[in-house]
């Protein structure tokens, strides 16, 4: 432990998919400062998504500068970052980025991870490391960045994280910590280290990537003249983080398997802490992968439509701001939407779904469309969580993190779907404060995570199922899996039409 706990301030830092925030924590638990800040994906071509690195540095900057002027009552500052799973750098040797960063909604590599899959020896050696070759992973865009024609790739030094190229701007040797790793769909979950076998079969040398370590292992501290650089006076130890799901799963305090993490934000998540996975979780396609907290697992799935489907959805219907209602509705929909607007979740696994609104009418209203779509985003979590409880797993409740998790309306609509009760948090971002947390345990303030975990959250209020709604909502969630089995079937035809269609604006724009 540390002699002067009282010292320190702990930085947990958030870089997600659409916007960056620090939380500032003193070692007993007080907040004593945040700042948070947006940036924008850009879609440039069909199936990109990508965020501009030199929009993350610039935000991790201003949230940085936001919080300084409350850190002078402290001697260290011990930081740690928490960022979004998948998402990539392309840096040179000075650290440059070469390139922006796919996001894990980007499926520029989906013909090449499929092409990787079917060969024999690559599918066998990731079954072995615990991976799926899916075209979320951050293999799947390195695969299509190693076929790019300017050979960008061969100008590479390494491919970080978002994580890792923050520790390398500032000034560091980055480190990848376990969760992280896991993410990139390249890491030897059970020897804790890159598989050797999967980057052979995928044509990637294995120093294009970092070391990895644990997290809450120490990374380096800043330099003075960066540190300076970002408005501080006083040192930065960094220390590895992870990814935020795991970090805001111990952020909430959500620590044994009877406890679920339900992240509502530009995606949807829910994830599930275990010491041990004993029943097969494939035909799920969860794959436990290693969690912040040592010796422990994280079992997750979710999906890309969470937050993200509602400024298209407000611009689809001419409607700025908001579209979450403040009041709960006065009943559920009679309209079944299945948000695939990038795919289907983890559990049903199929990345060129499109999405499908059932029960059309003329009586139909923009405020029915937006209820019901709020239903069918929940829906797609509920499915994956009934199928995981009836793998054996006592889930008994959830907590809710997340700028979703603000909303009380659509938390009491979730409870009555999903028919457990949902905890709701003072501070519903808990990546930073599970960053924080490893930050402090790398630094000697807490000896432990079991006995940090939750210590910087405090719940708001408990959202039960209501009964009645719960049971109409059961039937709906019968009809919500009836009708994505329905138009499956026509998903290739489908698929041919959007290729026939490419290729003819293709024609028309005269791009060969």
């Amino acid at each position: 432990m540390s002699p002067h706990p009282e010292r320190i301030a702990l930085l947990g830092l958030d870089i997600g998919t659409t916007s960056c925030k620090v939380i500032c924590y003193a070692a007993n638990g007080e907040r004593i400062a945040e700042a948070a800040t947006g940036y924008a994906v850009s879609m440039p071509r069909p199936g990109w998504a990508e965020l501009d690195p030199a929009d993350v540095l610039g935000a991790v900057r201003q949230v940085l500068a936001g919080v300084a002027p409350a850190l002078g009552r402290f001697e260290r500052l011990a930081m740690a970052i928490a960022a979004q799973g998948e998402a990539f750098v392309l840096v040179d040797a000075a650290g440059e980025p070469l390139a922006p960063a796919p996001v894990s909604v980007d499926m520029r590599g989906r013909e090449a991870i499929a092409a990787l899959n079917a060969v024999p020896a690559a599918a066998r050696a990731a079954r072995e490391a615990g991976q799926e070759l899916t075209s979320l992973t951050s293999l799947a865009k390195l695969l299509w960045f190693r076929d790019a024609p300017d050979d960008l790739l061969g100008r590479t030094e390494k491919a970080l994280c978002v994580g890792e190229f923050v520790a390398r701007y500032f000034g560091l040797v980055p480190v990848m910590d376990h969760s992280m790793a896991a993410r990139t769909g390249l890491l030897d979950v059970p020897r804790r280290d890159w598989s050797a076998e999967l980057l052979a079969a995928a044509g990637l040398p294995r120093d294009l990537l970092p070391a990895v370590a644990p997290s809450g292992s120490y990374v380096g501290t800043v330099p003075r003249q960066r540190t300076a650089e970002l408005g501080l006076s006083l040192p930065i130890e960094v220390y590895t983080g992870g990814h935020d799901q795991a970090c805001a799963m111990l952020g909430a305090g959500v620590t044994d398997a009877t406890t679920a993490l339900y992240s509502i934000g530009t995606t949807e998540a829910i994830g599930v802490p275990t010491r041990d996975v004993t029943v097969d979780l494939s035909s799920l396609h969860i794959l436990p992968y290693p969690h912040v907290v040592e010796g422990t697992l994280v079992l997750l799935f979710g999906s890309q439509h969470g937050g993200r489907v509602l400024p298209w959805l407000g611009g689809l219907l001419g409607r700025d701001g908001a579209i979450v209602p403040e009041t709960p509705p006065a009943r559920p929909s009679s309209l079944t939407v299945v948000p695939h607007m990038a795919g289907t979740g983890t559990v049903l696994a199929a990345d060129r779904a499109r999405a499908t609104i059932h029960g059309l009418g003329y009586d139909t209203t923009p405020d029915e469309l937006i209820l019901a779509t709020l239903e069918g985003v929940t829906m797609e979590q509920a499915l994956g969580l009934k199928r995981l409880i009836g793998k054996g797993f006592g889930i008994a409740g959830l907590r809710a993190v997340g700028g979703g998790a603000r909303s009380d309306s659509w938390m009491q609509m979730k409870a009555d779907i999903i028919g457990l009760p949902i905890d709701c948090l003072e501070e519903p971002d808990t990546a930073c404060a599970g960053a924080a947390v490893l930050a402090g345990l790398g630094a000697g303030v807490f000896a432990s995570a079991e006995e940090a975990a939750g210590r910087l959250v405090t719940i708001r209020g408990r959202f039960a199922p209501r009964r009645e709604w719960h049971a109409v909502y059961a039937r709906k969630l019968a009809l919500y899996e009836a009708t994505y089995r329905a138009t499956a079937g026509l998903q290739p035809l489908q698929e041919d039409i959007e290729d026939a269609v490419a290729r003819l604006d293709c024609v028309t724009k005269g791009i060969e």
